[in-house]
């Protein structure tokens, strides 16, 4: 096999060799074109990225030059490279171009070169898994040419008819399609056609359960390799014999055409073949129970797969279908994409059990470790929130306990006086409060906070509000500047939780402003009084930066 390889490659570079000699001396630009697209066919078989950017210069040329029937001949070349590389959408936008070029063309070589590109379009659309659409265009090309009897490019169009029916599980065309194609190639003595006709007819006895029959087809394709070699037609051979014989359990002899099929294919850049032997390599080494090569390849495969029917690529190419008057296109376009998901679920379910299980375990052993962590972040903050509560409790407690046990210790006929009494009431509600707090918080987490309101008039009662606090500036030597809108606007409010909340927002900043500092409290309302803002400002030290993000973070 890799004598005869090597022998084609080195034939093969020697055309390519004298076609660059040739393009170096030329002068004529429609010259150079042709040059260029035999240098794009040759390098097609062996590198397909070079074959690429000959076909982009060509084109360029016959741009400049307005060459208007090689600019549709090479929009062709162009997508049918593009599609052999998966690059499916912009493979749609050159073969588009290229039909669009060529319906305005009338004459015999427009229209042969439009069945062409209908040919091309309808292979793109069976590589997406479009079989209705790619056979519409299949059946297009096959029309054109038998309008112009041109029956050496029948014998292609019913081969690809074929692998349509195939696909769709209709055995019985696919084989009438083949065995026409067959005929005509025979008639022809299209040898070079032989080799994917009897693939096909192979694949159809697989299919069909019939190996035996399968595999003789496929012998036959191989040896004609040797013949009439080509690299794409010889990975398919190599890939097809592969997955036959890993169906019949012989897995050594499936790994004798996998490997150099695989070396071949990265060779070319074919990436849709790639990706097949991928699939078939991992079930050749999961069933010799070589478990760990087996996975390598899997994912390999899995993830050309999901590349292949990617979201984008598919919502794109809807855009395109629908501009172009298929609307049920779309609908048959999204089942296809919710199969090729279903698929790949249960091909990644259907992995060995020993993956699975060691997946399971290093899942446990992660929530275990994730657990832990939380119960001991849990713990932290129960203790930082009873330090707290604990802190807020005392002050008011020593402060009633105090006149409580000087009052034990006097005479029983003595009363305390008034203000100890007040000062007692005094941190009695502020303990309240702090339970009140505590129990509007565990309401708030509950979801079961209510809103208490009432229509009152809400400038008032923040004029009342803010007020209170000009004793407390003029005691620790603060200005404090208010500014709030005259007249009234009577609305509905919780008046406790405004109170709540602003009188936090001003203690604060008594707290952190020192004697001398400015303290601000500005209240706007719009003309159409449908929203209010009040905003407290003040010149003290402020949060550290690295701590506002966390400003709202409770008993932080």
């Amino acid at each position: 096999m890799s004598f005869f390889l090597f022998h084609f490659q080195l034939l093969g570079q020697q055309r390519i060799d004298s076609l660059w000699i040739e393009h170096n001396k030329a002068t004529d630009d429609k010259l150079k074109i042709n040059l260029l697209v035999s240098l794009a066919r040759e390098y097609e078989e062996t590198n397909l990225d070079s074959a690429l950017a000959i076909s982009l210069k060509a084109l360029t040329i016959a741009e400049e030059i307005e060459d208007i029937d090689q600019v549709a001949t090479l929009c062709r070349r162009i997508g049918v490279i593009k599609r052999k590389q998966e690059s499916f959408l912009e493979a749609y936008e050159y073969l588009d171009r290229s039909v669009n070029i060529l319906i305005e063309r009338k004459d015999t070589s427009g229209l042969v070169g439009l069945a062409a590109s209908y040919n091309s379009q309808a292979n793109l659309e069976n590589d997406l898994k479009n079989y209705d659409r790619a056979l519409i265009y299949y059946l297009k090309a096959l029309e054109i040419y038998n309008d112009l009897d041109k029956t050496r490019s029948l014998g292609p169009v019913y081969l690809n008819i074929s692998t349509i029916y195939l696909s769709q599980g209709n055995y019985p065309e696919a084989l009438k399609n083949t065995e026409q194609a067959l005929r005509i190639f025979t008639e022809l003595k299209y040898t070079s056609m032989y080799i994917p006709t009897y693939l096909n007819m192979g694949e159809v006895y697989e299919k069909e359960g019939d190996l035996s029959k399968a595999e003789s087809y496929y012998i036959k394709s191989l040896k004609l390799c040797e013949i009439n070699v080509s690299n794409k037609n010889a990975v398919d051979v190599l890939s097809y014999l592969g997955r036959l014989y890993n169906k019949l359990g012989k897995y050594d002899e499936a790994l004798s055409y996998l490997l150099p099929g695989l070396q071949m294919a990265e060779d070319v850049g074919i990436a849709e073949s790639m990706r097949d032997i991928f699939k078939e390599l991992g079930i050749s080494y999961e069933g010799k129970e070589q478990y760990k090569s087996a996975l390598i390849y899997h994912k390999q495969y899995i993830e050309m797969y999901e590349d292949l029917g990617s979201e984008e690529i598919r919502m794109r190419l809807s855009f395109y279908e629908m501009s172009r008057n298929y609307e049920e296109q779309t609908r048959i376009q999204n089942e296809k994409i919710q199969k090729a998901r279903f698929r790949t679920i249960i091909f990644i379910i259907s992995l060995g059990l020993m993956v699975l299980f060691v997946l399971l375990l290093f899942r446990n052993y992660r929530i275990k470790q994730k657990a832990n962590k939380l119960l001991a972040e849990m713990d932290e903050l129960k203790s930082r929130l009873f330090s707290n509560i604990s802190h807020e409790f005392r002050t008011p407690l020593t402060l009633i306990l105090g006149p409580l046990e000087e009052m034990l210790a006097e005479e029983t006929s003595k009363r305390p006086i008034q203000k100890t009494v007040k000062m007692m009431q005094r941190n009695a509600q502020r303990l309240l409060e702090l339970v009140n707090q505590m129990l509007d918080l565990s309401k708030v987490d509950a979801g079961s906070m209510k809103i208490d309101l009432s229509e009152t008039d809400l400038l008032k009662s923040l004029r009342v509000l803010i007020s209170s606090f000009t004793s407390l500036a003029e005691k620790k030597g603060i200005r404090f500047d208010q500014n709030i809108p005259d007249g009234e606007l009577k609305t509905w409010f919780d008046h406790d939780k405004i109170e709540k909340i602003l009188t936090n927002l001003l203690s604060n900043a008594f707290k952190f402003t020192y004697e001398g500092g400015i303290i601000s409290c500005l209240v706007n309302l719009p003309e159409d009084k449908s929203s209010i803002e009040i905003i407290v400002q003040d010149s003290g030290k402020g949060s550290p930066s690295g701590q506002l993000e966390k400003i709202f973070d409770r008993f932080h």
